[in-house]
């Protein structure tokens, strides 16, 4: 969807457009990576170097805030903080404002600066999908067996949301799960169906599970979907992508 064809966003629509921009700045891809690298499990001999995930929030009042949100999906970040901050010096509790800028930060990885924004969402709204699964994602608990309980609980209590799915699918990759992370992924997809990030690491996860041909389909799907706030390298997909369809047609090895 063009910026020219969006119409007015109500709360509801700003928070279905969040949605796309994904929460996982720097995270689950950077996990699968770690984990494959892991002293004894096998390192798939196929897998592209995964890149990053991204983060999910809102927009704020009308024109000022549709003006932060349309520089934030053209990439010119530098101006959409800008733009963020002058509206929280307006409204300091303004949730999608404050959204904005953990987005902005957990992109940037400035932990501690995300985590305060998320903070103050969840101090005018404790359920917060979102606020709570990015905080959970910058916690850096060590127990994740901990941590993947209270994401499992907030994907429970919030089924329309992908968010905490996308960070379910992060905490599988960290310890190793990468079967259950396709699931977590391929769930937050359902969830949220225009989502790139989403498509893009359940295809990475497949690749990385040797399932060759739904990691083709779900590669394809996130070119589709990908636009100009996609962290992920489309041309290195696209390569990817293109190996495996070759692959395909040469016979079951694949290099």
């Amino acid at each position: 969807m063009t910026m020219e064809q969006r119409q007015p966003r109500t709360s509801t629509v700003r928070t279905l457009m969040w949605r796309r921009l994904g929460v996982w700045g720097a995270l689950s891809m950077a996990l699968i990576a770690t984990a494959a690298d892991q002293p004894g499990k096998p390192r798939p001999d196929k897998a592209i170097r995964p890149l990053t995930l991204e983060v999910a929030n809102a927009a704020v009042f009308p024109a000022a805030l549709d003006a932060a949100y349309a520089a934030l999906l053209a990439g010119a970040l530098p101006e959409a903080a800008a733009r963020y901050e002058q509206l929280l010096k307006a409204r300091p509790q303004d949730v999608d404002a404050l959204l904005g800028m953990a987005y902005l930060a957990h992109r940037d990885g400035q932990r501690e600066a995300a985590q305060s924004y998320y903070r103050r969402v969840l101090r005018q709204d404790p359920q917060h999908p979102v606020a709570q699964a990015g905080l959970l994602a910058l916690s850096g608990e060590p127990d994740l067996l901990q941590t993947a309980s209270r994401v499992r609980d907030l994907a429970e209590s919030h089924p329309e949301s992908g968010a905490p799915l996308a960070a379910l699918g992060a905490i599988l990759v960290k310890q190793g799960r990468l079967a259950d992370a396709a699931l977590a992924y391929d769930r937050a997809l359902v969830v949220d169906s225009s989502n790139a990030s989403h498509a893009y690491n359940l295809a990475v996860a497949l690749d990385h599970l040797h399932q060759y041909a739904q990691a083709q389909a779900n590669y394809q799907r996130c070119l589709d979907l990908a636009d100009a706030h996609s962290r992920f390298s489309r041309l290195a997909v696209a390569q990817r992508l293109e190996q495996l369809r070759a692959d395909a047609h040469a016979g079951p090895a694949v290099p």
